[in-house]
């Protein structure tokens, strides 16, 4: 219950979901247009919910790769084509990722009656990026792409540091979630030397990248177009995995 084993192809799809300057190796372009990619991303965002087990990534990362003969082949339960390869060396990654705990400040914001953000956790990757996970999940069907933003505040309320971006690193556009569909949305955000975060506001929504219009965050009392939240809020907590 404390972690899921994931290997070969699968290991691939996770770390094409993280942000760019997190992944350890390039993925080559026959793997992410695999029409069954979301079918095994879906499988991994549903594990890898919080409260849910961590994860254990198992792959064989090559180095100077070269692509000597494209070849077929129908192999059981394959999901992407075969090529062939040769490789100078290589070597065996594992990698554990902890349990996440579930958050009890978990949002519920709701935009445009389409998508509700769930939750939202971050944490200090080093002195000059923060890592924000926003949970979604659509609603209804969903009836746009929309784009996604994490915006850092200061008090005053003028910017610090943003990222916008297609959900899920490009990889799943909003029109593609299913209702219900637990969708993990991983933001890296970079921030000046030296910057306290302690003041710092995070503002979160959704916008129509064509029209450039903001979601609105529809609520009981008021009607805004972000959910905000104070920066010390999203600590993430971790339990380590029991022997």
């Amino acid at each position: 219950d404390d972690a899921v084993l994931i290997f070969g192809n699968a290991a691939f799809y996770y770390w094409a979901e993280r942000p760019p300057a997190s992944r350890f190796f390039h993925f080559p372009a026959y793997l992410l247009d695999s029409p069954l990619l979301p079918q095994v991303g879906a499988n991994l965002q549903q594990a890898l919910a919080p409260g849910n087990a961590g994860a254990v990534l198992a792959s064989r990362m090559h180095l100077e790769e070269r692509l000597t003969e494209p070849i077929t082949a129908v192999l059981w339960q394959h999901w992407v084509p075969v090529q062939l390869f040769s490789y100078p060396y290589q070597r065996d990654m594992f990698l554990f990722l902890p349990k996440t705990a579930v958050s009890d400040r978990e949002p519920a914001a709701l935009f445009a009656g389409e998508i509700r953000l769930t939750a939202v956790t971050g944490q200090v990757v080093d002195e000059q990026h923060v890592l924000v996970r926003l949970d979604w999940k659509a609603e209804t069907a969903v009836s746009a792409d929309y784009v996604a933003f994490v915006h850092l505040l200061r008090p005053d309320g003028s910017l610090l540091s943003q990222h916008d971006g297609v959900p899920v690193v490009g990889y799943r556009p909003t029109t593609s979630w299913q209702p219900n569909e637990p969708i993990i949305d991983w933001h890296w955000v970079e921030i000046p030397v030296g910057t306290s975060l302690d003041e710092i506001t995070v503002s979160i929504g959704l916008y129509d990248p064509a029209a450039g219009d903001r979601l609105p965050l529809q609520s009981p009392t008021t009607e805004v177009d972000s959910f905000t939240i104070s920066w010390n809020d999203l600590t993430i907590t971790q339990t380590k995995p029991t022997d």
